[in-house]
């Protein structure tokens, strides 16, 4: 039983560990357009809270020592996380992170030590850290259901995606097993929230992934009867300017008509820059000979 629950925690340090370089990519594009944009600075805050309480339980609690080694590498990443943002945040920006990290990472954390440590009797230290963490988990946790309302309002998985919900579902899982199979209440209540809520944002993401995919098809079909319709726009103007054409030819052996020569010349030519816009937007084969002889004659006798 010890050899299972070892691995399962082997298993849930590795997974939360690939979950923390989670945001690398967001850090990488921060530092190479040295701004940080419109990014959000108070998740990584809350993480860094989030780990360092974890750290402060594993270590309080005796044998939950797997749980503060995952939340030690979340701390280090994390605070990496936080500098970069202050380093790169607008002076506005920067000014109310570092309040948030000096509240909440240090005086709230301080805090939280000092009370435990001097506040509260021996036995009930493990009690109290871990009903802070489990509530501070549940809040957190619960931050990917405004990802879920953004798939669900947008009809789009590009705020979800299908991986990052996957691996956050196997971590809750994971999680889950090792805390009851290790008797960790406040873990097993913490990360059994966590494995509900995550199947709940991999079943939506399935299923706004599957509707994308209608909607993709329906607007191919809309594109399709589309050109469909231009082109049969570009073959009406083709026999138009065919027609005309053939009246112009005519006109040209009656000296008396010259000006309704020029007159059906100047629509000809009209109709002719039209008719080749639409040919090259539609890529349709047709014989441009014709087109090419009446632009020929009417600026030959319009000039």
């Amino acid at each position: 039983m010890n050899n299972l629950i070892f691995s399962l925690g082997v298993i849930g340090n590795a997974l939360s560990f690939l979950i923390f370089l989670a945001p690398i990519n967001t850090f990488l594009r921060i530092v190479k357009n040295q701004s940080t944009e419109e990014f959000n600075p108070a998740p990584y805050v809350v993480t860094l809270l989030n780990c360092s309480l974890w750290v402060y339980y594993g270590v309080t609690k005796p044998g939950a020592y797997l749980i503060a080694t995952v939340n030690a590498a979340g701390i280090l990443l994390e605070a990496i996380y936080v500098v970069l943002f202050l380093i790169y945040a607008s002076p506005n920006l920067r000014a109310k992170t570092a309040v948030l990290v000096g509240v909440l990472d240090a005086v709230f954390f301080v805090g939280v030590v000092f009370v435990t440590k001097f506040g509260v009797e021996k036995t009930l230290q493990v009690l109290v850290v871990g009903v802070i963490c489990s509530c501070l988990n549940t809040l957190m946790y619960a931050s990917p259901l405004s990802a879920m309302k953004i798939v669900v309002t947008t009809k789009s998985v590009e705020y979800m995606p299908f991986l990052l919900s996957f691996f956050l579902f196997l971590n809750g899982g994971v999680w889950t097993f090792y805390a009851i199979l290790a008797n960790d209440i406040f873990a097993a209540t913490s990360h059994s929230e966590h494995f509900e809520e995550e199947i709940l944002n991999l079943r939506n993401t399935l299923l706004k992934s599957e509707l994308e995919k209608e909607r993709i098809a329906l607007e191919l079909e809309e594109e399709k009867k589309d050109r469909a319709h231009r082109e049969r726009r570009l073959a009406e103007q083709a026999k138009k300017i065919a027609n005309l054409s053939s009246l112009v030819l005519c006109s040209e052996k009656d000296e008396k008509s010259t000006n309704l020569s020029k007159a059906l010349g100047s629509k000809i030519l009209i109709g002719c820059i039209s008719f080749n816009l639409h040919k090259q937007q539609c890529r349709d084969r047709v014989d441009g000979e014709i087109v090419r002889n009446v632009v020929r004659w009417s600026i030959r006798n319009l000039l």
